[in-house]
């Protein structure tokens, strides 16, 4: 199980893999999936697996295909959409936005998407630009979740939606099916760190 996912390179653990595909299987006949920050298609692969199982699922991978800007080892766009699609040929119902989220999900029809799974990149003002511009997108109790909670700015970009309460998390992925709503500063701050506390 998820042999295509591991050979491919990236920082999704496999736990975190396995819950991803877990996730994909839980989804409606039709499902519309979003993967925000596909890389190579690590994770991506990973859903795919999952959606094998949901008939007539559709997965959306949204990328620029350039890498985290703060990595040493970037790839021209180009290049990297190149290694995304070899890796992911064999996904027949995936489609690609190459492109920066916002402005991908501009592309998106509104209240269509059953899952957003966030992984682009992880400053708290790209999260909170990406679940914003997202959540029009995603149907009524869809599940909206995303990578790397515990790491500094995602956390409490996350907390800026969704009160603590209907947050999940499982090893470093949040998850929600709450009604995304904007809360206080001050609060969100003393929020994330009892969650975190709580959770180390």
């Amino acid at each position: 199980m998820l042999e295509r996912a591991l050979a491919v390179h990236g920082l999704t653990k496999q736990s975190e893999l396995e819950l991803l595909a877990r996730l994909a299987r839980s989804m409606p006949e039709r499902a519309v999936v979003v993967e925000v920050g596909s890389y190579q298609g690590r994770s991506t692969l990973a859903i795919a697996e999952g959606l094998e199982a949901v008939s007539g699922s559709t997965l959306v991978a949204v990328d620029t295909f350039a890498g985290d800007p703060g990595w040493s080892d970037r790839t021209a766009p180009d290049e990297g959409r190149a290694i995304f699609d070899r890796n992911t040929a064999e996904v027949s119902f995936l489609q690609v936005i190459q492109g920066e989220s916002v402005a991908a999900a501009e592309q998106v029809t509104d209240a269509s998407v059953d899952w957003v799974f966030i992984d682009a990149l992880h400053d708290y003002r790209s999260v909170i630009a990406d679940i914003r511009a997202w959540a029009p997108k995603v149907k009524p109790s869809g599940l909206y979740s995303g990578h790397d909670w515990g790491r500094h700015g995602v956390s409490d970009a996350v907390l800026l939606f969704f009160p603590p309460d209907q947050i999940e998390t499982q090893h470093s992925i949040w998850m929600s099916r709450a009604t995304p709503r904007l809360r206080p500063g001050r609060l969100v701050k003393n929020q994330a760190k009892r969650l975190l506390r709580r959770s180390a």
